[in-house]
Parts: structure tokens; sequence; C-alpha cells
């Protein structure tokens, strides 16, 4: 069951409603995933490493945990993480990440190696969203495409967030509201 989230950090408040309206939705049930796993498996201080964090809200809601912000592309390739320990992390988080990756399974494989025994991946990635090159934009994932992307992990569950008005206005003005414009 999903436990309501109260955000009372003023930053992290303020940075989430100033975010695009479907990442807000995303973030907080990444917020609340996280929180619902540390509580339930009984975690101190887990490692949570983050790829794609150029906005850095996601390492607000954190703030208390060993949380790593990975570099971006160019400076890293999820297709060779050798620079980083096997086994290493608790959770790790791939923000609107795999569209500019060449070869995503070579990527998730990389990845694979990263976690912990019992560890947790937790992917984001556009679906209907334009083209957007940093510096490449190669992929879209359906459902069935992101559970075929990760067979090697033992849990898959696959989430949609946005909705038909979200997605008019993405057409329309090439851009996405935010919370405070969405209201």
């Amino acid at each position: 069951q999903k436990s309501k989230i109260v955000i009372q950090d003023a930053e992290l408040k303020e940075r989430l409603e100033n975010e695009q309206f479907a990442r807000y939705v995303m973030y907080l049930d990444i917020l609340d995933f996280i929180q619902r796993i540390t509580h339930r498996a009984n975690f101190n201080n887990p490692a949570i490493i983050e790829f794609g964090g150029s906005n850095g809200i996601i390492k607000l809601m954190f703030r208390s945990y060993a949380y790593e912000i990975a570099e971006n592309f160019p400076h890293m390739d999820i297709q060779d993480l050798s620079s980083f320990k096997s086994n290493h992390y608790d959770f790790i988080i791939l923000d609107q990440v795999l569209e500019h990756v060449s070869n995503p399974a070579k990527g998730i494989q990389e990845v694979h190696r990263l976690l912990k025994k019992g560890g947790w991946l937790i992917v984001t990635t556009p679906f209907l969203v334009k083209i957007h090159y940093v510096p490449n934009d190669y992929w879209r994932f359906s459902r069935e495409g992101l559970r075929q992307l990760l067979l090697n992990y033992s849990d898959v569950v696959v989430k949609s967030w946005g909705n038909k008005d979200v997605v008019i206005n993405h057409i329309k003005t090439g851009t996405w509201p935010s919370v405070k414009e969405f209201q």
C-alpha cells in the first residue's frame, strides 16, 4: 500500500513544484519506494548512486543517505563502469539515461554488476517525449521492451506517469508544464 508523502524540506518542496509535472509524480514515487524498502529491510545507510542526476532533485530527497551522483555523459557512460566496484550499491537510479545509450543492454549489464545481491535498480525513461539530443537520443521503451531489457532482474515493475493533457501540452508547446503551471 502506498503511503502519503509529506515534503517538509522547503528547498525540496520548491524544487519539486517547479519541476516538470511528470517528473514530480515520478520523483515522489521513487521517494516512497526507497523509503518503504529501506524501512522494511532495516537499512541504516544504504549506498545509492544516480546516473543522469543533472537536476539534483532526487539527491535532495535522500540527504541522510550515502548518496552519489555520477558524472553525466560524455564523462560517464553506463556502458563502461569499470571504474566502479562490483556488488557495491543497494540502489542504483538511472534517471532519464537509457534513451541516450547506444547499447542499453550493455549499460544495464554494467549496472547489474554494481548492485549488491538483493539490490534495487530504478530506471526512469521517457516514452511519449519528443527527441532530445543530449548529445544523442536513440530509444523509446514500451513496457514489454523494458521487461525484456531487464530480464536479469528478479522483480520488474513498470509504471507510467503523465496523462493525455500533459502529452497534448508537450506536443503543442515542445515543453513540459511544471506542477505550478499545471494546477
